[in-house]
């Protein structure tokens, strides 16, 4: 096993309990009011882990906080179980009207402990479109030297190794047909191939933040707070001056405020937003909360004649952009093809139904093939994402209403995926929509399905594990009516002391799994931070 940078974490663990990286020892998070540091980090995740490596590094007094627990390989046990404790709301995060689901990480090292290890950059088509629409220019070029930096530092490259049977089906299916597809880079070494990625990885072969910039950040001095929850912002007169956290420990609940020059929201793109409100600063800025993206996906299932084991092996290294960019009068959006691994619990999800017509499903898993199609949601006029709304101090929604051109999508792409699936073999295949009752063994079935079906999101089954938007970043001047919520720098535009290096201020989605991207970002945000601190 490739060495543990957490094996002499204690088998216990307390509420609010601070890793005090610099003398390698734990406390419980008595007494620590008077603390000043000069930057607190909320969320450990891909954004808030390196903004906390890279000014730790720079000498600066860093405070990582982080609603979630810290679970490391030796809690990655392959246990479905632990879904409650790695993900929001314990998996059960989904939009207001319960048509989304939504994966999101709530652990340390956020969503890239859990996500099945793809790394894309941002597409030069998306760089684009931002700098038309949003004045971000030349992003991709002041991203480069990251992605470089940051590519060597997690050992990402192309996954050399045969694809599974799941992914594999995917590339056979686009060969067949003459559809373009590619090879996705992973961030792993030595990798086990276990295909468990989902749950943690039981070998440290995933190089997630908790294997890399947390402890790297905690060797430079950085303090750790886990099972602590950031709920407000302290500020006056226009300068944040730290955090109010909520602790509970035996039972009961306390405050504790950490004091801080200056603080970096990194919760993701649903809590960052949601932060900003309960501190009542979407009275400053009315953009806090819009304009959320979540790459909606659509699944189609397939049943072969022959094993496809798609709980096995690396879940994702064969992908398809046949469909993302499509030609201005296509009257739909762009969406990404991946596979999706089958867990027995994420399983019986997707396959949906009940009782004895689920049992006979469950009976087949091992010859199921699995598929997704990511909408790329913010491009058009008609995809204005969502928005994110607080209710008190603990409710969050995220109303995403799903229009005529995103139905129209869905449709066209689990036609498209289901065609892939026939192409490479499939006998018969169902998308994981509440009305199909039963297996398709044609096109000409599925179309019949299809033409008739219901496109409302609690039928449709969809599911999203990127969350997007919320806090957008713009070029533009912040009184201008088309500004965002940060500036190019990430620094919020009506308060000093306060910045956000998380997908929250990506302006649209951006068409490819994002975490390399929030990575880089958060790298070179962070950088100008420190220079200018």
């Amino acid at each position: 096993m490739i060495s543990d940078p957490w094996s002499d974490r204690p088998a216990w663990e307390s509420d609010g309990l601070l890793f005090d990286g610099q003398n390698m020892s734990y406390s419980a998070t008595q007494n620590m009011n008077n603390i000043q540091y000069d930057i607190v980090i909320v969320g450990s995740g891909p954004g808030g882990a390196v903004a906390a490596e890279r000014l730790a590094q720079a000498g600066l007094a860093v405070a990582i906080v982080e609603a979630g627990p810290l679970m490391t390989a030796s809690d990655f046990t392959g246990s479905e179980s632990i879904y409650q404790h790695l993900y929001q709301d314990g998996m059960f995060r989904a939009t207001a009207d319960s048509g989304i689901h939504i994966l999101q990480g709530a652990c340390v090292g956020g969503s890239a402990t859990v996500n099945w290890t793809s790394c894309f950059r941002l597409p030069q088509t998306t760089a684009q479109f931002w700098a038309e629409k949003y004045h971000i220019n030349d992003l991709s070029s002041q991203l480069e030297p990251y992605y470089v930096e940051l590519e060597k530092y997690l050992n990402v490259k192309p996954w050399l190794n045969a694809p599974n049977n799941n992914n594999e089906i995917l590339q056979k299916g686009t060969q067949q047909l003459g559809w373009s597809s590619g090879v996705i880079q992973r961030n792993v070494k030595e990798c086990w191939d276990l295909g468990y990625c989902g749950l943690g990885c039981p070998t440290n072969a995933k190089q997630s933040p908790l294997v890399t910039f947390i402890p790297q950040a905690l060797k430079h001095g950085a303090h750790l707070y886990f099972n602590t929850q950031v709920k407000r912002l302290i500020y006056d007169k226009g300068q944040v001056s730290g955090v109010y956290c909520e602790i509970a420990s035996f039972g009961k609940k306390s405050e504790l405020p950490l004091k801080a020059r200056h603080v970096v929201l990194a919760g993701g793109a649903i809590n960052t937003p949601a932060i900003l409100m309960r501190s009542q600063l979407d009275k400053l800025n009315p953009n806090i909360g819009r304009r959320t993206f979540l790459h909606p996906g659509a699944v189609c299932l397939a049943q072969f004649d022959f094993p496809i084991n798609g709980s096995s092996g690396a879940p994702q290294s064969i992908y398809s952009d046949e469909f993302l960019w499509p030609d201005i009068s296509a009257a739909r959006c762009g969406f990404k093809m991946e596979a999706v691994p089958l867990q027995a619990g994420f399983a019986s999800g997707l396959l949906g139904r009940h009782g004895n017509h689920q049992f006979e499903d469950m009976q087949l898993l091992s010859h199921t093939h699995a598929m997704i199609s990511l909408l790329r949601d913010g491009f058009e006029t008609e995809s204005q994402g969502g928005i994110v709304q607080v209710n008190g101090s603990r409710s969050i929604k995220l109303y995403y209403p799903v229009s005529a051109l995103a139905s129209n999508t869905f449709k066209f792409a689990i036609r498209s995926m289901a065609q892939c699936q026939f192409a490479a073999g499939a006998q018969r295949v169902r998308p994981s929509h509440l009305q199909a009752n039963q297996w398709f063994a044609s096109i000409q079935e599925l179309d019949a399905f299809l033409n008739n079906a219901s496109y409302d999101p609690a039928r449709l089954s969809l599911g999203s594990a990127h969350v997007m938007g919320g806090c957008p970043m713009s070029g533009y001047n912040y009184n201008d009516s088309q500004a965002g919520v940060v500036d190019l720098n990430g620094i919020f535009n009506q308060i000093k002391g306060l910045s956000v290096a998380d997908a929250s201020v990506f302006p649209t989605s951006l068409g490819v799994n994002p975490q390399l991207t929030i990575m880089a970002m958060s790298a070179m945000l962070s950088d100008n931070l420190a220079k200018n601190f």
